[in-house]
């Protein structure tokens, strides 16, 4: 799910990029009140916290499987030639398991 939302979140909506990046706490310890702020500062707005009505993970889980069933054909999982280890990155040529690195392989 990580390797999905860190690398392809661009193509999720503008409001489900935020709820997916914004830090949520609850307010004096109640599950039921939660509070949001924005990645880059201030309260979450009304329409990104209806989306995390049912809690972060939740919005990350469903917005992971969406991307998964859009967009098939544009994720893809990249992984170490030597281990089969996934990388970090779509993009990687060191895979940070094994140290197998392929900087000087041409591009595939």
């Amino acid at each position: 799910m990580s390797y999905v939302l860190n690398n392809f979140s661009h193509l999720l909506t503008e409001d489900e990029r935020a709820g997916v990046e914004c830090v949520t706490f609850g307010i004096g310890g109640s599950k039921t009140s939660t509070y949001a702020v924005m990645r880059g500062g201030g309260e979450a707005p009304a329409h990104v916290l209806a989306l995390l009505v049912n809690g972060q993970q939740a919005l990350r889980f469903a917005c992971a499987d969406k991307l998964l069933g859009l967009h098939k054909a544009l994720i893809f999982a990249n992984a170490c030639p030597s281990c089969g280890k996934l990388l970090r990155t779509p993009r990687a040529r060191q895979c940070l398991k094994c140290g197998h690195s392929w900087h000087q392989s041409p591009a595939a």
